[in-house]
């Protein structure tokens, strides 16, 4: 489950929540990905609704808004998962952004880690070779939001 302090802050910024109608859009594209509803990220993306997430200069997707909304998203997702020519993302691994100034944060639904990697570091990822920045996804969204 996502940090209390998580979501107060998100609360305090006016970041709206998720509402039950939207909730089951959001839970079949969860299920489509393969991402457990049980996982952190699923209750995140299960409880905001935002089209994106700022923090410390970057952007965030919410993978859910973005599946539906956009094709850049899906197009992404095929990019790593079966087109990728040094080698295929397994689809454990899920973009929580795009390639921002040369680097893509990486989530990994299996060890809820989350990794900060260029297109050259996804080949030491796929060999499970790079440690990931981020133990978690709350330790991540506690450096992201810069959250104390």
């Amino acid at each position: 489950m996502i940090d209390e302090k998580i979501k107060n802050y998100l609360d305090s910024r006016g970041i709206p929540r998720l509402s039950e109608t939207g909730r089951q859009n959001y839970i079949d594209v969860l299920t489509k990905l393969g991402i457990p509803i049980s996982s952190n990220v699923a209750d995140f993306f299960l409880t905001y609704d935002e089209i994106s997430f700022s923090g410390r200069s970057y952007q965030v997707f919410h993978i859910c808004w973005s599946f539906i909304n956009t094709y850049d998203y899906e197009l992404l997702l095929k990019n790593l998962w079966e087109r990728r020519p040094w080698g295929v993302l397994p689809r454990n691994y899920i973009p929580l952004s795009s390639f921002e100034g040369e680097k893509i944060f990486i989530y990994n639904y299996l060890t809820d880690s989350v990794s900060l990697v260029s297109e050259l570091e996804i080949n030491e990822l796929i060999a499970n070779q790079f440690q990931p920045q981020w133990g978690s996804l709350n330790s991540f969204l506690f450096w992201f939001f810069e959250v104390e």
